[in-house]
């Protein structure tokens, strides 16, 4: 039972992990971040502007204005849900993480933090994996272990056949709603 676990952790590992590649890859190919003639961070297909190198933290700056409210005075220990920011630029990619992984776990988060593709993200990654397969750079039915390091991870087969990214995407991959162990909310 515990290996059950393990892998159920680290198949949900990977799949923030390949989210992240999608979302980035996605982001990076269709918008370039510009910071516009009056200090705004806009999203343009400009080149002129987007080959400013300020842009990204001019964006992470913002984004801490407008989020903290300058109430924390730029301590962000005590923020109860944690946040990763992330600026895709031509110039390269920078992110930042705010607060801390848990209420039981005061680890900050940051760029390597591992967060579950739930709520919310779970459209995200629709999308972004819709976008990959009509340009062609992925199909529905290719198997998921094609994305995954093979030495690190095993992925299993269900109803006899290997599971793909569209029962990922679809829910039908018999993959537990929740980890072994945890109990839902």
């Amino acid at each position: 039972m515990p290996y059950r676990k393990l892998f159920v952790y680290s198949f949900m590992m990977a799949m923030v992990f390949i989210s992240f590649l999608i979302f980035s890859y996605v982001f990076q190919n269709h918008f370039q971040l510009a910071y516009s003639q009056h200090g705004q961070d806009v999203l343009s297909n400009n080149s002129q502007y987007s080959q400013r190198n300020d842009v990204s933290n001019a964006l992470l700056e913002q984004f801490k204005e407008i989020v903290f409210d300058h109430s924390l005075s730029g301590d962000t220990s005590n923020i109860s849900v944690p946040i990763i920011v992330g600026v895709v630029t031509p110039n390269g990619t920078q992110v930042s993480g705010y607060g801390n992984i848990s209420n039981f776990n005061p680890s900050t988060v940051d760029g390597n933090t591992v967060f579950d593709i739930a709520s919310i993200s779970k459209t995200s990654v629709a999308i972004i994996l819709a976008d990959m397969v009509n340009q062609g750079l992925v199909k529905l039915d290719d198997p998921v272990e094609k994305y995954l390091p093979a030495d690190r991870v095993t992925v299993p087969s269900f109803n006899g056949h290997k599971i793909t990214l569209e029962d990922l995407a679809t829910h039908t991959s018999g993959m537990p709603d929740f980890p072994i162990g945890c109990q839902k909310p």
